[in-house]
């Protein structure tokens, strides 16, 4: 799934991104919530500034063993919850390790894949880098395949990558486990295709599972499946030809060559992959499933019997999959050498080499790696994202991991050693960085500690521009220092701290303060999450109110009293709650009914738990619903194709949303807000490309403005601009979210887009998203500005509505 329309040709982003080709207080109820639907926040600080959710309401959803099963619908799948260990791991290890190990080539001038591990796909392609390569090195009667028997793992230790895994300061890991060639490293009962049958002759996942049980390194495991294959000869043709390309053949003779091990089947899918995937969680019992490329696929059905199988036992789990399984379903987006511009409220997770393959090139030396400052800076700046780093790791042939690479994990781990507190279990704040700062700067929160890591040595003070979460009596400490440091705030909420000696502090790449109350001690403190939510209600209906109580920390939290605050007056309601385990969750919820006459808007709530010695307040808002009005918009182009106009619409480069799977033409609802949703057919313009067109209003005073929009190459950040009666105006800033890998709440998915008028497999989204206006005045119209980052990427909206 790619990121911009760029990447969107499936040749193209087949060759330069391969593994990503192409979101009266009444009764009261405790539930355990093995899986939930988080919050959705405006940021994730509390009142306290220091990581306790707040924002506005939604209609939460909870699971617990008991509860009925997931079935494979994306209904019933969007109800799944990224694991909470998950959310606070933020460091994972990726090993790509296969038979591509052995010629361990790739090109690094750029003229074809930097990715070793596709040597078989460019092996196959005429006058490659690759190809030149490998006839000049092996000749033209050595198959790839001929790599598997010569892949002897002669001097593997899985216990050794587990002490280097912790020792870099890792919480989970996922394997290779099958890539695009085929090759099982299990003992798989649907090929004979396998690192037991060839080659190593060893159950490469069952070895490393047991090391890190055994061993007791308490990693989380993961298993990578590549969902197609480039030649299996029972795959269809997938991805124009990219997968499913028939049975190989000698790339210098045109003569078949055997696809080593292989057992033909009638159904690719269900004789085949949806077994395998199936078997791996059988045998292995892994926290992740990492899907790649997608296509052809019985995901739903696999995620459903994935979920339920960890929950359904006498000690559940949680587990998660990523967004690349080819179905509209996902715990978490995976960009692959990038990350996001800005904080993503929904998971993602970054996944890179430490040099330019995922494989190991032996074509690459210490000076194509990452350098230690640039792997803290970069990982620093994904956490703050509310992003994980899956750091990826190419062992040699052999089975041991070139110490360049190792070095770098070190690094990172004697990094982590220092400023993990500001790390794990950390949430990112309300912006990622301070624009304003003297030196780079990006943020993240504990429940009860707010921290602020510089990514270059400030000098003689650390100066701050964002409104820090900072008080009278608070601590700023230096992590890697021993003494509390002098700070100022001035009348505009600026914060400037001293530096202590450079040659004082130990800690190096980055350097994290710490703001809390004095006396807090990181060593001893509860990592209690505190997640209030509400669902939006009109007067006179009930709302209920859930706080999320999660355990972020890798010790178990006490028990203890929860009280919720009732936004419309009277007494707050008090509940007990249970202590958790390390990262465990639970919720509780209470109805709260909105007195007929309320005000529409948001009306404040908060929730504070007290456990121990120890409290935890967060705040976020019950929304009451007002009356809706839809206004028309003045449309300026035709995103929509569909069957009978197959080669209309234009989102970019020839991309258009898939209209057969879009709403029907007239009324739509989401959520509580109803639209008018536009039609797709024939040529007629849909949407609405923001580039400074003023919207007229129906005269009245307005809450809030509700639009579904989209973006290519997005996320695209635009100003609207609220003009009122009186003359006054207001800037709100909308970010629109990129039609494929955006997050938010979707407003429609398809699983299909138009591509010059043919019907490509991709999932694209429309979302909603709101505004706030001021309902004290009347508004006279709406100004949509264009796209702040200009170049290609560009804001579309759909339908609009105004809450009064």
């Amino acid at each position: 799934m790619a990121r911009s329309k760029a990447r969107r040709t499936a040749r193209s982003a087949a060759r330069s991104r391969p593994r990503s080709v192409i979101a009266a207080l009444a009764t009261g109820t405790l539930v355990t919530a093995v899986c939930a639907t988080p919050a959705v926040a405006q940021g994730n600080g509390g009142d306290n500034g220091r990581g306790n959710g707040h924002g506005r309401g939604h209609k939460g959803h909870h699971r617990s063993l008991g509860e009925p099963d997931y079935t494979p619908t994306p209904e019933s799948l969007a109800k799944h919850k990224v694991p909470e260990w998950f959310e606070d791991a933020k460091l994972g290890i990726f090993i790509t390790w296969g038979a591509y190990s052995v010629p361990a080539f790739a090109p690094k001038d750029g003229s074809g894949s930097k990715y070793a591990e596709w040597y078989w796909s460019e092996m196959n392609r005429k006058d490659s880098a690759t190809q030149k390569y490998h006839l000049a090195n092996y000749g033209k009667d050595v198959s790839y395949d001929d790599f598997l028997n010569q892949w002897k793992a002669e001097k593997w230790n899985p216990d050794d990558w587990m002490k280097l895994f912790k020792a870099g300061g890792a919480k989970y890991w996922t394997l290779v486990a099958k890539h695009h060639d085929g090759i099982a490293l299990w003992d798989s009962a649907y090929t004979d295709r396998t690192t037991v049958k060839y080659g190593p002759h060893r159950d490469i996942v069952k070895d490393l599972v047991d090391a890190d049980d055994k061993g007791g390194y308490g990693l989380k495991k993961g298993i990578y499946y590549s969902m197609p294959e480039w030649y299996n000869p029972s795959e269809p043709v997938q991805w124009g030809g990219w997968f499913g390309r028939g049975a190989p053949k000698n790339p210098f003779t045109g003569e078949p060559v055997p696809y080593t091990g292989d057992r033909p089947v009638k159904d690719y899918v269900m004789d085949y992959q949806y077994p395998q995937m199936t078997e791996v969680v059988k045998k292995y019992d892994p926290d992740v499933i990492w899907c790649d490329i997608g296509g052809v696929n019985n995901a739903d059905r696999f995620m459903a019997d994935y979920y339920n199988q960890a929950k359904n036992r006498v000690n559940p789990k949680e587990v998660a999959v990523d967004n690349r399984c080819g179905n509209k379903s996902y715990d978490f987006t995976t960009p692959e050498y990038s990350v996001e511009k800005d904080i993503k409220t929904a998971k993602w997770e970054a996944s890179r080499g430490i040099g330019m393959s995922y494989g190991y090139n032996a074509q690459e030396t210490a000076a194509d790696y990452l350098t230690a400052d640039q792997l803290v800076t970069s990982f620093v700046d994904i956490v703050s994202k509310n992003g994980n780093l899956l750091l990826d790791v190419g062992p040699k042939a052999d089975g041991t991991i070139p110490d360049p690479q190792a070095d770098r994990l070190k690094s990172l781990g004697s990094w982590l050693a220092t400023n993990g507190e500001a790390v794990y279990g950390s949430r990112y704040w309300t912006q990622a960085e301070d624009s304003g700062s003297n030196v780079p700067v990006r943020f993240a929160t504990q429940p009860n500690a707010f921290y602020a890591t510089a990514l270059q040595w400030p000098g003689s003070s650390l100066n701050l521009t964002a409104p820090v979460p900072v008080k009278a009596g608070d601590e700023v400490r230096l992590l890697g220092y021993d003494k509390p440091l002098a700070w100022t705030k001035d009348a505009q909420g600026r914060l400037a701290v001293t530096m202590p000696p450079q040659s004082a502090v130990k800690a190096e790449s980055a350097y994290t303060f710490r703001i809390a109350a004095k006396g807090y001690d990181a060593s001893r403190a509860t990592l209690l999450g505190v997640t209030p939510s509400a669902t939006s209600a009109h007067p006179g209906e009930t709302s209920h109110v859930t706080v999320d109580l999660a355990n972020r920390g890798d010790r178990s939290a006490p028990g203890g009293t929860l009280s919720i605050t009732n936004p419309f007056g009277g007494a707050p309601i008090v509940r007990s709650y249970p202590s958790l385990a390390a990262h465990g969750r639970t919720s509780v919820t209470v109805d709260v009914p909105v007195p007929a006459g309320t005000a529409s808007g948001d009306h404040k709530l908060a929730a504070t738990a007290t456990g121990g010695s120890e409290t935890f307040t967060a705040a976020s808002v019950l929304h009451v619903t007002g009356p809706m009005t839809r206004v028309s918009l003045p449309y300026t182009d035709d995103v929509i194709a569909s069957p009978d106009a197959p080669t209309a619409g234009d989102f970019g480069d020839g991309y258009a949303y898939a209209g057969q799977e879009l709403p029907a033409a007239g009324p739509v609802t989401v959520g509580d807000v109803p639209y008018t949703f536009p039609s797709g057919a024939g040529s007629a313009a849909n949407a609405l490309v923001t580039a400074g067109q003023k919207v007229a209003v129906p005269d009245g005073a307005y809450s809030g403005l509700h639009v579904l929009a989209s973006a290519s190459y997005g996320p695209a950040d635009i100003t609207v601009t609220a003009t009122y009666t009186d003359g006054t105006t207001r800037d709100l800033r909308l970010s629109a979210q990129d039609w494929m890998t955006g997050a938010g709440t979707t407003a429609a998915a398809t699983s299909h887009r138009y591509h010059a008028g043919q019907l490509q497999d991709a999932v694209t989204k429309i979302y909603s998203q709101a505004l706030p206006l001021d309902p004290g005045k009347h508004l006279a119209s709406l100004t949509f500005g264009g796209s702040s980052q200009g170049g290609h990427t560009r804001a579309d909206l759909f339908a609009l509505t105004l809450e009064g």
